[in-house]
């Protein structure tokens, strides 16, 4: 599972989104590209060869929190937004993101075009009589220089022999972090060696802007036209995932956050897990009617999973359930219901946010520190509000948060019985599907794209292992 750490650059990206919302609350757009000097005057920023760095981290990333097209507006500075702050709050501005493309947004100007992969003989080295390293390389790439081994990068492919036999594990790979955290390869470098991401493999999951220790990488948010939204008293519904369990402190329960979000605003607040129910329901229903000529079938509840057989096995398109996910199978409910309602989902996603684009039910897609921020900037604390009475989910419902969870619902509801197989993380979902071309696989194909589920999305707020307590603890009481 995920390991969340609060980095010095979650505190500052969560001050920014915090400060903005603030600003959009008070209609002081003005201050707004006053923010990354605010901030750093008030953390008191040490790391002085960071400054210039973090204060275009901050703008360019302020830029992105408001909605707008990065490619209309990184080549303009945040006073000059000023004159469209309304139209572009009120989603009617032309630099609104309008497209439906990717939702992940380079700021190349502090992208520090880490070294590509290679392999590094450190300190560590004993210089050995037996000299493993040179033996094992077919390449004959490493030699004596300066009474030492070293690494000639020429004529070294990759292969990781040298490393692999060391004795003394002195031989270490260094990889970008944004390329080591893609499963896919859909990160490469430009020509000045900075990250590019080829979007045609590109399956929006976000891992690349976790892994990015400069915050250069940067997911599209709507935390502006949301708060616009709620203080023009706009008919606006949240919808939250079955993951929002303990997002906001452990003992935080979901009924406290429903009242929560109705105290911010918000007409009404539901539970994604109704749409979880519908979706269970209508799989276990076509896997009954459909599996013994499909031979497998995935789930299509994450979006990046989805994604994923779009572009790299399109040829197994048909093999997904023809399921919305439960986001927009409750999104679709409701705007039946009230089409002049605008639905907002809520959780730990990037990848939702694409997922949205597709779709007209979802309007808006929020993460839990977005949502957070918006609280903060309301001053509204959920743990000391009253509980609402939750919706009528079921707990199979709930446990849509953790992986497996669709699959033991669906199992629930189907007459019959079928052989199951849980994909956690995307490199398990890729070598699943790449499984399924041997024609050995037959049954139904749960896939994940973070390792553990939704409870371990790339914006959760608290440690995944302490939400899975919690989750289970609260589908025994259920």
């Amino acid at each position: 599972m995920r390991n969340v750490i609060t980095t010095e650059l979650t505190k500052l990206r969560r001050l920014a989104l915090i400060k903005l919302s603030e600003k959009i609350i008070n209609k002081s757009y003005g201050e707004i590209p006053k923010i990354s000097k605010e901030i750093i005057s008030e953390v008191g920023y040490q790391y002085d060869q960071d400054l210039y760095r973090i204060k275009v981290m901050l703008d360019e990333s302020i830029k992105i929190f408001l909605g707008t097209d990065y490619s209309k507006t990184k080549a303009l500075e945040l006073y000059e937004l000023l004159p469209e702050m309304e139209a572009v709050l009120s989603n009617q501005s032309q630099l609104c993101r309008k497209e439906k493309s990717g939702i992940i947004n380079i700021i190349k100007e502090i992208c520090d075009g880490c070294p590509l992969p290679q392999y590094y003989i450190t300190d560590l080295c004993r210089n050995c009589s037996a000299k493993y390293c040179i033996n094992s390389c077919p390449k004959k790439a490493i030699s004596i220089v300066n009474g030492k081994p070293k690494i000639n990068p020429e004529l070294c492919v990759g292969c990781g022999l040298c490393a692999k036999n060391c004795p003394y594990g002195a031989i270490l790979k260094t990889q970008r972090p944004c390329i080591s955290a893609c499963k896919l390869d859909a990160i490469s470098s430009d020509e000045k060696g900075l990250v590019a991401i080829d979007e045609s493999q590109c399956v929006q999951c976000g891992e690349c802007a976790i892994a990015c220790p400069f915050g250069a990488i940067v997911e599209t948010s709507a935390i502006g036209q949301v708060i616009f939204s709620l203080i023009n008293k706009k008919n606006i519904v949240a919808i939250f995932a079955p993951s929002s369990i303990s997002q906001f402190g452990p003992r935080v329960t979901l009924g406290q956050f429903k009242r929560a979000l109705k105290e911010l605003g918000f007409t009404d607040a539901y539970e994604v897990a109704l749409g979880a129910d519908m979706v269970a329901e209508e799989e276990a229903e076509y896997l009954d009617e459909n599996l013994e000529n499909l031979r497998f079938i995935t789930t299509s509840c994450c979006p990046a999973f989805k994604n994923m057989i779009l572009k790299k096995f399109p040829h197994l398109n048909n093999h997904i359930s023809p399921s919305l996910s439960p986001m927009n199978m409750l999104a679709k409910e409701i705007k039946d219901k009230d089409p002049n309602l605008k639905v907002v989902f809520i959780g730990p996603c990037i990848a939702k946010k694409w997922e949205a684009d597709l779709y007209e039910y979802t309007d808006y897609v929020l993460t839990f520190e977005e949502i957070a921020s918006i609280f903060a900037a309301f001053k509204i604390e959920p743990s000391k509000v009253d509980a609402e009475l939750l919706d009528d989910a079921t707990s199979a419902g709930r446990g849509f948060a953790a992986s497996g969870g669709v699959t033991a619902a669906v199992k629930e509801l189907a007459k019959k019985e079928f052989d199951c197989i849980v994909c956690n993380g995307m490199k398990e979902c890729l070598d699943m599907l790449k499984t399924t071309e041997k024609g050995e696989i037959q049954g139904l194909i749960e896939g994940m794209g973070c390792e553990g589920g939704c409870i371990s999305g790339p914006r959760v707020m608290i440690n995944p292992r302490i939400a899975l307590a919690q989750l289970k603890k609260q589908l025994q009481n259920s």
